[in-house]
């Protein structure tokens, strides 16, 4: 078996919430409201990165998209770069798609590209209109306002739903208590 010459990078993504709901802070990603997110990028060949270009494109289930780029620098062998936190927007109900491409100087071999560990595989292909696109390195699952009232409305009734049994639970108990001499 012959010895990989090409380059090999492990590309994690970090979002955060900013969504706010009557002025609270949420975790949920809500659409129409802002998120933060930077990726890290570890070379994992023997050889150093020289520089380049990590692209990241977001699809979301209307086919809008959000496409972010981030100029890499050098990265030494088994070394992790870290880019800047940026901020972007959810932009419909459903699930964002990240999906993952380097750009760079890497000779014959295209770059191979992995989330989380080595066992996990990135593909990245050309966006066209219902075709494959490739594996997502990462999702958000984008809620509207409306879900995240329907969330604490079912959890307000649940709760007065317990509280009404409890009260009749002790009318119970009273009047098992009286009917017995």
């Amino acid at each position: 078996m012959t010895e990989r010459v090409g380059f090999d990078f492990l590309i994690n993504a970090k979002t955060k919430s900013k969504a706010r709901v009557i002025g609270i802070p949420v975790k949920s990603f809500l659409e129409g409201q802002r998120y933060r997110y930077s990726f890290s990028v570890t070379n994992l060949s023997e050889r150093t990165f020289s520089g380049g270009e990590l692209r990241i494109t977001v699809i979301w289930p209307t086919q809008q998209t959000n496409n972010f780029s981030f100029e890499l620098p050098e990265i030494l062998p088994n070394a992790t770069f870290q880019t800047e936190e940026r901020e972007s927007g959810v932009m419909a109900r459903g699930y964002g798609l990240f999906f993952a491409r380097m750009h760079g100087i890497f000779g014959a071999e295209e770059p191979r590209l992995y989330h989380g560990s080595i066992e996990k595989p990135i593909e990245f292909k050309e966006y066209i209109p219902q075709a494959n696109r490739g594996t997502s390195f990462h999702i958000l699952f984008g809620r509207s306002n409306e879900e995240i009232y329907e969330f604490w409305a079912m959890v307000i009734a649940a709760i007065s739903l317990g509280i009404i049994a409890l009260e009749k639970i002790v009318e119970f108990m009273q009047w098992l208590l009286k009917a017995i001499p």
